[in-house]
């Protein structure tokens, strides 16, 4: 009972924060909840060992879901991709696919892998892996193309690039 009696007075004393003085007498020990005894009876005590294991459930935080176009926004060189074997360009996030109307490689138009052309018919909303960059997949290795790579893209009209100083590392361009 004594130890009731201090859970009471811990929580009391959490919740009021000083603002309240309680002074609390404990109980006899031959009384019950301030009664005597002999007016409520003998009282069984709870045995813990007959209580059912409470059910533990471990709720994860839900993600945030990205909204497209949010991802990085730093253009990648990949000299090889794991899918295709290789080299893969990912877009910053903000480039969408259907905002992409040319892509060059050292001013050829005809390194882009057929693999692009098949991933890309997808809905601007579409999550991209790899911090939601949209993919180009080109025909060769990274280090095929050699040193000082010109990269030139047409998006929404405009022109844009930059120079990969060695094709057979990874770069990033920041624009």
């Amino acid at each position: 009972m004594m130890k009731r009696w201090l859970l009471v007075l811990t929580i009391l004393s959490v919740l009021v924060s000083g603002c309240i003085t309680i002074e609390v007498t404990p109980e006899p020990e031959d009384t019950v909840l301030g009664f005597p005894e002999e007016e409520v009876g003998p009282v069984d005590p709870v045995v813990v060992e007959d209580m059912p294991e409470p059910e533990v459930v471990v709720v994860e935080p839900e993600k945030p879901k990205k909204k497209p176009g949010k991802g990085s926004q730093v253009l990648l060189w990949k000299p090889i991709s794991e899918s295709s074997k290789t080299c893969v360009i990912l877009m910053p996030s903000r480039f969408r696919p259907s905002m992409i109307t040319a892509v060059r490689i050292n001013g050829s138009n005809d390194e882009v892998h057929p693999k692009t052309l098949k991933d890309w018919p997808k809905p601007d909303k579409f999550i991209w892996p790899n911090d939601d960059r949209p993919h180009i997949y080109l025909n060769k290795k990274g280090e095929d193309y050699g040193q000082a790579v010109e990269l030139t893209f047409v998006i929404n009209g405009k022109t844009i690039g930059g120079v990969i100083p060695d094709g057979a590392k990874r770069f990033e361009i920041r624009w």
